[in-house]
């Protein structure tokens, strides 16, 4: 396939990432399919059925340039959202794609809500989504088991990155799904249905089987709980595992002094690398670009000087100017291991950049269901960066239920209207009347 984007683009989207699929939108469903099992139990692994002849749409040369502009700044609001002073890793890539999945079945100002605060480029949304995810991904699923740095040695040569991107769809049996929405899971999201019984607690075993598969056994759960009213679930999720080109082990680690955020200083594990590495700067930070394995993926390590802000760092025009900037130069860089989890409710964040409809009961989430609205929108991410190379995964998860409240229905009294006081436990009038100008006596 050709590539549309650049390394360095590439590269922001990696580096946003680690910091924390052929058609548009569906249209209202005017046919809906239902999603039904057999009455027998629910089995532990339900079959994934996809939409009836509908493939993974090949999107070609298409330019996804502006998707990821979006996610890039996206992934900016989300960290000064999400930033609360200690350690943060989210997966803006995760979050966009599992949002960019319920905006395929949204309408009027769900949708605009959801395009205003994700950054969704105006037009070609879905194919850009499928072409984006289809070329960072450089396998189907996650390896299935994770592999221990302790049988590594320094002649042990860099293994080709991994870079998984799942979507998945859990519908309560019986539920009535619109087919174009169906139809752009299957083309643009690879995604097909699993049904579940939302109702039993074997569905969120279920979820949660999924969610371990495809990280690695990285995340364990998505959700804590889930209401049994739910009828829909959308996931998305990111795996990671991406060796150094030069690992730091040919150096050997050490501890050293780290002054926390609150000024503490601590003895950490500190690794040393000294070479010839991208570095760029300015008067408020240094940068060193490390690259993985395959040249496909690198990490940007980004220390601020001063008193600069560490949101300004990931700031979208900050990651750009790095990447214009970076000359190969002699290095020495010292860096700490780490690791870190997070987990985010992100419906009060993105209540705060600006959705606010798509959870509440008048959401409109027409093309997938009549009635759907987000419940819960989860958020779970982890990241280990070593010696060797860096481990991460995300999952996203969009919990739906349906509305219990009738169409919204309008009475305007503009013209001359009755009237009745009633006792409702004996149904007997106590006044009654008619308003034929009210502004007359």
């Amino acid at each position: 396939m050709k590539r549309s984007w650049t390394k360095a683009s590439l590269a922001l989207v990696v580096a946003a990432a680690l910091a924390g699929c052929a058609s548009s939108s569906a249209k209202p469903a005017t046919k809906a399919a239902t999603v039904t099992t057999p009455k027998a139990s629910v089995a532990p692994t339900p079959t994934e059925v996809r939409a009836t002849d509908v493939a993974r749409a090949d999107p070609g040369s298409l330019s996804t340039a502006a998707l990821v502009a979006g996610i890039n700044a996206f992934g900016h609001d989300l960290y000064t959202q999400a930033a609360t002073g200690g350690n943060v890793v989210i997966s803006p890539l995760s979050i966009e794609v599992a949002l960019s999945m319920a905006r395929a079945g949204a309408g009027g100002t769900t949708a605009a809500e959801i395009d205003a605060t994700m950054h969704f480029p105006s037009t070609g949304r879905d194919a850009q989504m499928n072409a984006l995810t289809r070329d960072l991904a450089t396998q189907a699923t996650a390896p299935p088991l994770r592999s221990p740095a302790a049988s590594r040695d320094a002649s042990t040569p860099p293994a080709a990155p991994i870079l998984t991107i799942a979507n998945a769809m859990f519908v309560q049996q019986g539920q009535a799904i619109g087919q174009p929405f169906l139809n752009t899971m299957a083309a643009d999201y690879g995604s097909g249905v699993r049904t579940v019984d939302f109702t039993s607690p074997s569905a969120i075993v279920i979820i949660n089987a999924w969610v371990r598969t495809q990280t690695a056994d990285r995340i364990q759960q998505l959700f804590d709980s889930l209401d049994p009213s739910t009828k829909l679930v959308l996931a998305n999720a990111v795996y990671l595992k991406a060796d150094w080109a030069t690992p730091f082990a040919e150096d050997p680690t050490s501890d050293a002094k780290f002054t926390t955020a609150v000024g503490k200083q601590i003895t950490v594990p500190t690794m040393h690398q000294t070479g010839s590495l991208g570095y760029a700067s300015s008067g408020k930070w240094q940068a060193v670009a490390l690259p993985y394995a395959g040249g496909t993926l690198t990490m940007y390590v980004i220390v601020p000087t001063a008193t600069t802000a560490l949101a300004s760092l990931l700031a979208p025009t900050t990651l750009t100017q790095i990447s214009a900037a970076l000359r190969p130069t002699p290095v020495s860089l010292s860096l700490p291991r780490w690791t870190s989890t997070t987990k985010l409710n992100l419906v009060p964040v993105l209540n705060t950049l600006g959705m606010h409809d798509a959870f509440t009961p008048t959401a409109n989430f027409s093309a997938i269901s009549p009635g759907l609205y987000i419940t819960q929108a989860i958020h779970r991410a982890t990241i280990d960066v070593d010696e060797w190379g860096t481990e991460a995964a995300a999952v996203t998860g969009l919990a739906f239920a349906a509305s219990s409240m009738s169409p919204q229905v309008t009475v305007r009294a503009d013209h001359p209207f009755a009237y009745a006081i009633v006792n409702p436990q004996t149904g007997v009038v106590a006044f009654e009347g008619s308003v034929a100008d009210p502004t007359a006596g």
